[in-house]
């Protein structure tokens, strides 16, 4: 069996972003008075990541009782296409080139 035929994974995921939904909410709206003082990486993780991915999987399984496992994958795309999520993901792209153009002058200077 895989781990998406396991029931207990579903139900674990359920219990997971059910309860902690509302705490982490909290946390991030009081985090949200703090955002500039995060860097890019800080504020990607907190508010796109973890927040969006929570939120919109308790959207889609709450309020439109989709099944878990589009629930999640609708969750993963919501983070991965989140502004800030993609920001970073760019300068992480930008950073690997430049190193390997660096790399390359070196080796044919």
């Amino acid at each position: 069996m895989e781990w998406i035929e396991d029931e207990r994974v579903w139900n674990a995921l359920d219990e997971l972003m059910s309860h902690s939904w509302p705490y982490l909410k909290e946390f991030l709206d009081v985090m949200h008075e703090y955002r500039h003082e995060f860097n890019l990486t800080g504020n990607a993780v907190l508010f796109g990541v973890l927040g969006k991915m929570c939120l919109r999987y308790n959207e889609l399984r709450h309020q439109k009782a989709n099944p878990a496992p589009v629930c999640l994958q609708e969750a993963l795309i919501a983070a991965q296409t989140d502004r800030r999520v993609q920001r970073l993901f760019s300068g992480f792209m930008e950073q690997g080139i430049d190193e390997r153009v660096q790399q390359f002058r070196e080796e044919n200077a």
